[in-house]
């Protein structure tokens, strides 16, 4: 059964990447709030001098005018967000990457398929050498959902390269599901059994 836990609200530094077309007619409240939330950082950013005035206008021009390519990265060596109780079991890193969904796939075992189910902490050692990601690429898709692929609704995705002792003492790991409204985040117990909705981002060719 998958557990709920609050969502994490520090968003990672990273860059946005421009998406192709533009957002046409009213913005929605959830898109006002986001450019509010953005353009407020701006702001503060340029008051504590950390931003310079005349270098945000530029660029933000010159993404308008689409000169300019932004690329989103995310940085999987640093250390994870970890809820509080939990201890850090394992964390896989693989150095500064340069976000691509077109790298990005779910895993599946045999086991799973076909209505089938395998325990989490056997899935584990299967997934020892596959390359699956940690959760700091999770806390990046939470903070920009749009980039999160509409095929991936339904499905639990978790990411192995991230695994927590909780304050009970057993293994876990987070993933993320669409709760019909909203992406959220929870986690899973590897003791149990994990059936074939349970999925595993990994790098792929």
């Amino acid at each position: 059964m998958i557990r709920r836990r609050t969502e994490r609200k520090t968003v990672m530094k990273t860059t946005k990447v421009v998406e192709d077309g533009c957002v046409k007619g009213k913005l929605s409240a959830d898109l006002r709030g986001q450019l509010e939330i953005r353009k407020d950082d701006i702001l503060r950013r340029i008051q504590e001098g950390t931003l310079q005035f005349d270098r945000v206008m530029t660029e933000l021009q010159a993404v308008a005018e689409g000169r300019v390519e932004i690329i989103w990265k995310v940085d999987l060596d640093a250390a994870p967000y970890v809820p509080e109780g939990w201890k850090l079991e394992e964390h896989r890193k693989e150095g500064l990457w340069k976000f691509d969904p077109t790298k990005i796939g779910l895993y599946q075992d045999e086991a799973q398929k076909n209505g089938g189910s395998i325990e989490g902490l056997n899935l584990r050692k299967k997934l020892k050498n596959k390359p699956v990601m940690n959760d700091n690429l999770l806390d990046f898709y939470m903070a920009h959902t749009e980039l999160i692929p509409e095929s991936w609704k339904g499905q639990c995705v978790f990411f192995w390269g991230t695994i927590y002792r909780t304050n009970k003492g057993g293994f876990c790991a987070r993933c993320f599901c669409w709760d019909g409204k909203k992406w959220r985040w929870f986690y899973d117990s590897l003791v149990c059994d994990w059936h074939g909705k349970y999925q595993a981002v990994v790098l792929v060719e």
